[in-house]
């Protein structure tokens, strides 16, 4: 019995071979007519190809875009410096050392303008200094006048460190007359270490400050009012800084 269902099935395989279509027959290829495929015709007025412009060819070291590698953040964590302070204004020198001044309010005394040096990824001040201007008053005046409403601003010239302040209303004679806006300075020549005591330099307000010339000549520009604005001063206020001896000029 299982030798005559074998037989059948095995008979039945060139039935169901049979009923299959047939493969269509492939064309042959002769040698001497190769098959060479032909571009479609361009449509009417493609511009010609450009064959003389080299084309650009990504270099062989070149292997594809890859993965950033992980690295830390560069921005470090906020310093408290002052809890009290306000309007700072900072110089960073070529080594990343940030030089740091702010106002400090001192109630009935007169303002104080601080400075900080902090060092590249430092996590404190290595030097501080507290700037006072320690001037006479006369009557109607005294220390508690004796403010910066704007903060102090600080610039490098040569390896000259310069701070300062503008302070009203207290009055302070100067070459031109006793007035009610004066311009006070800092210098250190010791990269923040030690500062000489305050001196008179002017009686403009502090805006934008920008050191020009030669270190032994310098020329503080400072840019008060926008050239290009309707406005009836300068478009900016010169201060010269000079420095023979260590003396300090202005005009």
């Amino acid at each position: 019995m299982r030798r005559v269902a074998a037989a059948l099935l095995l008979g039945a395989v060139p039935l169901l071979i049979s009923l299959l279509p047939a493969a269509p027959a492939r064309p042959a290829v002769h040698a001497s007519a190769p098959v060479v495929a032909r571009p479609a015709a361009e449509p009417a007025g493609t511009p010609a190809a450009d064959t003389e412009t080299p084309v650009y060819r990504d270099p062989r070291s070149y292997e594809g875009p890859r993965r950033a590698p992980k690295v830390k953040p560069l921005v470090g964590r906020p310093r408290a410096l002052s809890a009290t302070g306000e309007h700072p204004d900072v110089y960073v020198d070529e080594a990343g050392t940030a030089h740091i001044v702010w106002n400090e309010g001192r109630g009935d005394a007169a303002d104080a303008t601080m400075y900080c040096r902090l060092e590249r990824a430092a996590s404190g001040c290595d030097t501080t200094a507290t700037l006072e201007w320690n001037k006479t008053y006369d009557t109607g005046d005294g220390p508690q006048y004796n403010i910066d409403n704007d903060g102090p601003k600080i610039v490098r010239i040569g390896d000259t460190l310069l701070a300062l302040s503008f302070r009203s209303p207290t009055i302070s004679q100067k070459p031109d007359g006793a007035s009610g806006s004066t311009l006070v300075g800092w210098t250190s020549f010791d990269g923040g270490d030690t500062w000489d005591p305050a001196e008179i330099l002017g009686k403009r307000r502090l805006e934008e400050l920008v050191v020009v010339g030669p270190d032994d000549d310098p020329v503080i520009l400072n840019l008060a009012h926008d050239a290009f604005c309707d406005s009836n001063v300068p478009a900016g206020y010169m201060l010269r800084h000079m420095f023979p001896a260590g003396t300090l000029l202005s005009q």
